[in-house]
Formats: C-alpha cells, structure tokens, sequence
C-alpha cells in the first residue's frame, strides 16, 4: 500500500479488511474480494471481467502496475470512505439535540422496532 501512496493505520486497514470479509468468518474468499473490487452497478463489465483468462502469477511476484494503482486506488477510497464517515458520525454524535432513540424512532416512522429497506428507503426520499 505504502508503494501507492496508501496510508492507513492498524484500525483502518482492519476495517478494509471486514469490508471485504463479508459473511464475518475473518478470511476473504475470492468470491467476496471478486464482489467489493467489481463495479456493482455495471453488469455487462462484471461479466467481461469474469471471463477474463487469469494468469498465473510467482509468489511473492507483483501484479502489472496498472492494474497494483487501480486496485490501491480502491482500498484508498474505500479508507478515505471511513474516514469521512466516522468524521460525519462525530459531528452528529456532539450535536447537543441529538439522540439515538429519537434518530432510530424519527426512521422508524411506523413505529415497528425495527428498520427495513422501505423504512430506510422512505426516509431517505421523504429528506430528500
């Protein structure tokens, strides 16, 4: 990472890690490492890249330079997400008014104890 200008701490690298780790069992498949590092909202190219020939790389052998950046380049945004996110949740956190009950409540407009995607979804839309 440090290579291509990738910074990031012990806590940050861990949280990259469980971003990929999806079913929590702390190891990376190639199917969750294939599904975070593949654009989600373009089929066609997650197709064309899947059919792709692999080749075969040495141990300890690096990937080609451009495709080691692109792949920095995601774990940086991925990083840099976090970063922003955990700034933003700061902010909400030292805001005087705010509370956890109310949020989850103020979501959870039908009042169900708990959230799903349409009470997401209409939350979202209803604040544009």
């Amino acid at each position: 990472m440090a290579d291509n200008n990738v910074v990031a701490s012990t806590r940050e690298a861990l949280v990259l890690f469980n971003v990929f780790d999806a079913n929590g069992d702390n190891r990376i498949t190639y199917a969750e490492f294939a599904k975070k590092i593949l654009p989600n909202e373009d089929k066609r190219l997650r197709h064309i890249t899947s059919l792709r020939d692999s080749y075969y790389l040495e141990p300890f052998s690096s990937l080609p330079y451009e495709v080691e950046w692109a792949l920095a380049r995601v774990f940086d945004q991925e990083i840099k997400n976090y970063r922003n996110i955990e700034m933003l949740k700061e902010i909400l956190s030292s805001s005087y008014d705010f509370t956890k009950v109310d949020a989850f409540n103020t979501i959870d407009g039908d009042q169900l104890g708990y959230l799903d995607y349409t009470s997401i979804n209409y939350f979202m839309k209803s604040n544009h």
